[in-house]
């Protein structure tokens, strides 16, 4: 099956997010309000990558 643009959407999503991971993993984060905003930034995009996902799965289910 071929990838559909919101299954695009989604890895572009999850790449970002890995990346932004990635930083607080390293220790980027130069202080506590910058580390928030990162946490912050993860959960908003956990979040669009949950809803995307859900949406791609109820259009598959009606494609049924």
């Amino acid at each position: 099956m071929a990838a559909t643009p919101l299954q695009h959407i989604v890895r572009e999503i999850t790449e970002i997010k890995r990346s932004y991971e990635q930083a607080v993993l390293e220790g980027k984060a130069e202080d506590f309000a910058d580390y928030r905003h990162l946490a912050g930034v993860i959960r908003g995009l956990t979040q669009a990558e949950y809803i995307v996902k859900d949406l791609v799965q109820k259009l598959e289910q009606s494609d049924e």
